[in-house]
């Protein structure tokens, strides 16, 4: 089943009937139901446009109980998934939209990818159908082919010449891949991988071991001292490098939290391992903002004083590791949140505590 989700822009006054409200009731019952439901959008005009977007989200599938996964709704959702596979083994960001250009690819952003290889796995060991089996060895390939032989993964299959083709930390993009192969070379049974044969197994270790290698050849140094990492990299020179225009080469927070988080997985760790993880929570904690908090006020987002116990941070700091970096879709550098438009302030993160958990 699939998560109904409903966007509202402006609506004009002179609208007699609550849509909203009408279409979150009828979303209730379509959900018990155990329907696939879709995305849908009210434009300024009141026109609604049913456009058929479906954005596969394992951490709702991730949490289910185990006999969740030898019910008739998993496989029929499996067997969704299977529908929307592309060639190449993999998924599009939006498996249900006819996308063009690069959107029509496979991707790992957004859940896409190793998020079905994940969910296929578990219904194939439920379920036993070797539909699934191999649908999910399919994805692992993919996943595998996608590799950059300097051990990145770039955020779209077969793309050249833009963003898209950079070294993707951007969303937890690449580390959500490594976690998968980690699975996968583990034989996890718990993420219902204890059927991966050795070959499978090997390649997915040799692929792990080699996105480490990315991961710490990728952590910024800023005089002498390692930091953290960017949202992406540069595909040939593993330099920084920017995304949407909003997002510049900097040094990033809530992406570096979910590659520490990785690498604090690793049995054994390596002395440059352990350098590296204590090195970007050093950075962590230097760069902390104590006693405000980012909230909204009204229909804006605005950093208001908090207590003492308050911690935050910004999402990005400059290449300098000190300065927080804010940008717009101009791609200009703002040095205050407040700067920039009301839209990108509310419509993105540009603060969290996602460092908080390393934090003593």
């Amino acid at each position: 089943m699939n998560f109904f989700r409903v966007h509202t822009k402006k609506s004009k006054q002179s609208l007699n009937i609550n849509i909203p409200c009408i279409l979150c009731i009828v979303a209730i019952v379509i959900a018990a139901s155990g329907l696939a439901i879709y995305r849908i959008h009210i434009s300024d005009d009141n026109n609604l446009h049913d456009s058929l977007e479906h954005f596969f989200e394992w951490e709702v599938y991730s949490i289910k109980e185990e006999s969740w996964w030898c019910t008739s709704e998993c496989q029929e959702l499996a067997d969704e998934i299977i529908k929307c596979q592309k060639i190449d083994g993999g998924w599009t960001k939006d498996m249900h939209t006819t996308a063009a250009g690069v959107w029509s690819m496979s991707t790992i952003d957004n859940n896409a990818t190793w998020g079905q290889v994940r969910f296929l796995a578990k219904c194939f060991s439920a379920n036993g159908n070797n539909e699934y089996k191999s649908a999910c060895i399919r994805g692992i390939e993919c996943m595998l082919e996608m590799q950059y032989e300097n051990g990145g993964w770039p955020q779209i299959a077969d793309t050249e010449g833009d963003y898209h083709a950079h070294i993707t930390f951007n969303d937890n993009a690449m580390t959500e891949v490594m976690e998968t192969l980690k699975m996968i070379s583990d034989r996890s049974e718990q993420d219902g991988f204890s059927w991966v044969d050795d070959e499978l197994a090997c390649s997915s270790s040799e692929a792990f071991e080699e996105g480490l290698d990315c991961i710490l050849k990728c952590q910024i140094m800023v005089d002498g001292r390692l930091t953290a990492w960017c949202q992406q990299y540069d595909e040939k020179t593993l330099e920084p490098a920017g995304g949407r225009d909003y997002e510049l080469p900097s040094i990033c927070t809530k992406e570096s939290t979910g590659i520490v988080r990785l690498l604090q997985t690793i049995p054994d760790r390596t002395p440059e391992i352990e350098t590296s993880i204590q090195s970007a929570i050093a950075w962590f904690d230097e760069v902390k903002i104590q006693g405000v908090r980012f909230e909204w006020v009204g229909d804006d987002r605005q950093l208001i004083e908090g207590s003492a116990d308050d911690l935050l941070w910004a999402r990005f700091y400059m290449l300098d590791g000190v300065t927080p970096l804010f940008a717009d879709r101009d791609g200009k550098v703002y040095d205050q949140v407040s700067e920039i438009s009301r839209e990108r302030r509310t419509g993105y993160d540009w603060y969290g505590i996602w460092p908080l958990e390393f934090m003593e």
